[in-house]
């Protein structure tokens, strides 16, 4: 496994909690890069209601989300900027998945 030394730095929506990744696996997806983030944020798993909580990256640079599948290899680059947002699971009814 390749290991990118890329230095990308990550915050949540309220830019206080942030951290810099500067290691990732080059095979990583962003899904399984936002799952290793998540906890190391202490970001929450669930809304004041109790409801599931997943996060989506937006990709700065180019001001959009990225999608769970894409390859950090293909779309980080050195020094980008991400914010994780939240998205209320709402069973498929309501919200987007990113």
């Amino acid at each position: 496994m390749i290991t990118s030394t890329k230095q990308i730095r990550v915050s949540d929506v309220s830019g206080q909690n942030q951290v810099l990744v500067d290691e990732i696996p080059s095979d990583t997806t962003i899904g399984e890069f936002l799952e290793e983030l998540v906890p190391r944020m202490k970001l929450p798993r669930k809304d004041s209601g109790g409801r599931p909580l997943t996060y989506h990256a937006r990709l700065e640079r180019e001001g959009r989300h990225l999608n769970r599948s894409e390859r950090v290899s293909e779309s980080l680059q050195e020094s980008d900027r991400l914010t994780l947002q939240p998205n209320i699971d709402a069973g498929g009814t309501h919200g987007q998945r990113g």
